[in-house]
């Protein structure tokens, strides 16, 4: 069966509950990411070390990332048991939001995209409104829309991306000291690619962009490369 048949059936079986039409398309985007997510969080995954390479690059503005001007760049290496963090986004954080943040979507005009030569199913994500924001994660968590690429063949998530719309201000502590500083986010983006091993979907590429200000505007961008995949 073709990946547009067994999507098109997908829709219509559940299209056949007693719901509106946008509230059974809603049905199918969660339950396929659902789907999704239980191949991702199993408990053989925290055990699974792996070495990552990040490079961290910093930017003056704009201008100098757009004509890829970095003023600093920083690899480093190192190895880690469970999963990585993106910077300023904590990919499990990430996870855990979708359960409750986050409100799917299909579209029928953009519901299939290509990804590594993988033809998916594309779930659109948007935060739910009057979200709260206790942490810098929260934050950026809430302020984020996207796109989750599913393969319809076995229900393994191949990517995911999202980005900010709209400028947002939160605030930032260091652990070690009462004060605060606004942060003030212009810009951010990120994607995450992922790859099978021991029948695990595991992260593989993790790339992240951000412009923002606390008291000097800049950009910084992080890229985590993973390999040599291993049970602890």
């Amino acid at each position: 069966m073709s990946f547009k048949w067994r999507l098109l059936l997908l829709c219509v079986i559940l299209s056949a509950y007693p719901s509106p039409p946008i509230l059974a398309q809603e049905t199918i985007a969660k339950l396929l990411v659902d789907k999704g997510l239980a191949k991702i969080n199993v408990e053989p995954r925290k055990t699974i070390t792996t070495d990552v390479v990040s490079v961290t690059e910093e930017y003056a503005n704009k201008e100098a990332y757009d004509n890829k001007r970095s003023k600093s760049i920083k690899t480093s290496r190192k190895t880690i048991t469970g999963r990585p963090k993106l910077g300023y986004l904590n990919v499990d954080e990430l996870y855990q939001a979708f359960a409750t943040r986050f409100d799917f979507l299909i579209e029928n005009n953009d519901s299939t995209g290509v990804i590594n030569d993988v033809q998916c199913a594309l779930i659109k994500f948007t935060p739910k409104p009057n979200l709260t924001s206790k942490t810098v994660t929260d934050a950026f968590i809430n302020h984020t829309a996207g796109k989750v690429y599913i393969n319809l063949d076995n229900f393994e998530i191949i990517r995911i991306e999202g980005g900010i719309n709209n400028h947002f201000v939160t605030t930032w502590r260091a652990w070690w000291s009462p004060i605060a500083f606004d942060v003030d986010v212009y810009e951010f983006s990120f994607s995450i690619d992922y790859t099978i091993f021991n029948n695990v979907v595991i992260e593989k590429n993790l790339e992240g962009m951000a412009d923002y200000e606390i008291r000097n505007r800049g950009i910084d961008r992080h890229i985590y490369t993973l390999s040599n995949y291993r049970i602890r």
